[in-house]
Parts: C-alpha cells; structure tokens; sequence
C-alpha cells in the first residue's frame, strides 16, 4: 500500500478549514450555573481561557468571599485574610489560574491579594504614602497585576510584579493625569485613564513607554472609559455620544482597535444605554445594552457584539434545547478566545453563569479530526 504526501496534507488541510468554519459559525450557547458557596448570590468578574472563573460569593455563614470556579473542581472558596470571617472579593483570573482581588485584613483595612492552588491567598501589601486599601484588578500570565489604591484626595493606579513589588503607575508613566489601572495584557500594555487639561476624562493605553488616547465617540464630551483590553491592543468600554435626531446624549458601548474608536451602538429599541466589559482576542465584545419592551420602557440586557452580527441580545443565542432558554441575562462580563461568556441576571444581578459554545470547541475539534483520519485511511486503501 502506498500513501502518498499530497494526501496526507490534503486531508489535513480539510480538517483544519472545517474547524474554522465551525469554529465561526457557532453561535449557540448551552449555560451552565456557577452556584454558590453555599449562601444566595453570586457574580462573575472574570474568565480565563481554561474556563475558569472568579468572582464573589455568599456562603452559608452569610459571609462574602473570592472564589475561583472550574468545571472539574465546582466553586472553590478562597477565604480571606482576616481569619475567615471577613470579606473578599476576585476580579482577574490569568490561564495559569492565578487570582486576584481584595481582601479584609487585621485593623478593618482592605488590601489586594494573589492567590494560586499551591501558596493560597497572599497578601500585596499597599503603595507607601497612599493609605491602607489596595484593590488588584487584573493579572496577566507573567504575573504582573495592576489595581487602584486609595486616599484623600487621590487613587493612584498601582503595578505589582514579584522583581519589582508595588510600584506607583503615575511615575512610570510620567505623568500625575494617569488615573486607575483597569487591565493588563500579554505585552504589558496598562489600560487606564487620563483626565484631560481641558475637562472630561478619557481611556488611555500605556504601552512601550507611550501613553496613547482612547478618545471618545462623536460628540462625547471628552468622557470615555475603558474595562478591558486584550492582546492585540483593542480596548471596550463606554463612551459619552450625541445622538443623532435626539436632544441629548448617550452612553454607547465602544470598540477602539488599530488607532481607532468604533460606536458598537444599543440594542433594538433602546435609550442609547450601553457598555462594553469584556473582548477576546477574536475581537468579539460582550457586555450590556438597553432593549426596548413591546409594552414600552426598557429592560438590560447582556449582549454578545461581533464584525459579522453586529450586536444581538445574549438571550437569543442560547441552545432551544437548554434548560435555560427563554431566560433573561443582564449582563455579560467576559468572554474567552474559546467563545465563552460569563454572564449574570438568572432571578436578579446576583447570579452567575457560563456559556459554552454548541457544539464545545475542543469536541468539535476532535470530532473533525477523527473524521479526517477515518477519511484519510479510508483513500488510502484505495491508493
């Protein structure tokens, strides 16, 4: 029997065009509730590619904390640093399952933490000269975090690495209109804001030494804000605009990729009331908008925005055959290069879920290629 080259590169390459295909053309979702520690609400902040989550929840002494979820492990409670009867909560997740957050401490202050599955919760501590509250936001997969601190007056943005400890983002930077740190990605790039000399503040990108403006949509005022960044550069979040035809302005969900800021709009009906939480390195954005009632007024509701659909309500997408069909979703707060989103809005903001692509990514990545290989050895036979 002889097999030649050509097709075995043939039969790879039919596979790997049918993962793609596929991989772009799914778009419904199955859900899959995080539960709770134990009490009765729980919220989603963040989700890393392996599909583990972080977020808050209330267990069943009534006491909130940071947890991590895992499709294999449930939803694990991180404690605190104050003995366990104080509070906690995580906003950023990394693929290596590295979270961070903030956490009680002794003497009633509030400082950020990291914590892994091998050395727990640890303590940051907080930047010299800026109180005692630190609060980390976001960490990328070398570990470096970025958050905010408080005082009188002041919320200087903090960078935290292991060479360097807490370091104050103003004076990396240069300049004191640096404010917050809300993400940081795989290049290091800090997205954060700026306020502007002549008013308004506005999203801003530090990067490679550079500090790059955001901007804001038509007619916004100098007012826009930015929730997450991913590796390419692209930033979402919310942007004051005015309203064509409309007296007044609005708040729209915005993309800003490639040097410029794209009006990701409302949803049906609106009242020109949306914002942006989370993007992929797909550039698939997802967070919440305003949907017009047929009875009148409006409702939130989580969307899922992309180049091809525009933006479409998170509802619409979930699989007929789900158990949670037809049910609301609120919001929508990340979404992961494998498509998958967390989302709240389940009986009330205090509920958490995850939705999965249909059919799942890594199935139908197998599937396909199981299909190849039967295909592959069934031509060669014949050759």
């Amino acid at each position: 029997m002889k097999v030649r080259l050509t097709h075995v590169i043939s039969a790879g390459i039919a596979v790997a065009c049918l993962v793609s295909f596929q991989a772009q053309s799914a778009t419904t979702y199955r859900v899959t509730s995080l539960g709770t520690l134990g009490g009765g609400e729980t919220a989603a902040y963040a989700l890393n590619n392996l599909g583990m989550v972080a977020g808050k929840s209330v267990n069943a002494d009534g006491i909130t904390h940071a947890f991590v979820w895992s499709a294999g492990q449930g939803m694990l409670d991180l404690g605190d640093l104050s003995g366990g009867m104080g509070y906690s909560e995580a906003h950023g997740i990394n693929d290596l399952g590295q979270v961070v957050g903030l956490t009680t401490v002794e003497g009633d202050n509030v400082h950020a933490f990291i914590w892994d599955q091998a050395n727990g919760m640890r303590d940051l501590g907080t930047l010299p000269g800026y109180g005692n509250y630190t609060n980390a936001l976001a960490i990328n997969n070398s570990g470096q975090v970025v958050g905010a601190t408080s005082s009188v007056g002041a919320y200087p943005p903090f960078l935290y690495d292991q060479a360097h400890g807490m370091q104050d983002v103003r004076t990396l930077v240069g300049s004191n209109n640096f404010s917050g740190a809300m993400d940081i990605n795989s290049q290091g790039g800090v997205l954060g804001s700026a306020y502007l000399p002549q008013g308004g503040a506005q999203a801003v990108v530090w990067q490679n030494n550079q500090v790059i403006g955001v901007g804001d949509l038509p007619g916004g005022n100098n007012l826009s804000a930015g929730f997450r960044m991913n590796d390419l550069g692209d930033v979402v979040g919310w942007s004051s605009t005015y309203i064509p035809g409309m007296a007044y302005q609005g708040d729209h969900a915005f993309l800003w990729r490639d040097g410029a800021i794209l009006d990701l709009g409302d949803l049906l009906g609106g009242s020109d009331s949306s914002v942006a939480f989370g993007v992929n390195n797909k550039r698939q954005v997802v967070g919440k908008g305003n949907l017009g009632l047929p009875y009148g007024g409006y409702m939130d509701r989580a969307f899922l925005w992309s180049e091809t659909d525009g933006m479409l309500v998170l509802d619409s997408l979930v699989d007929p055959s789900d158990m949670y069909h037809g049910v609301g979703f609120g919001n929508a707060r990340d979404i992961n290069d494998m498509g998958q989103i967390i989302a709240a809005g389940i009986g009330g903001e205090y509920s958490a879920v995850l939705l999965t692509p249909v059919p799942e990514p890594e199935a139908y990545v197998m599937m396909l290629l199981g299909l190849g290989l039967v295909a592959f050895q069934a031509r060669s036979r014949l050759i």
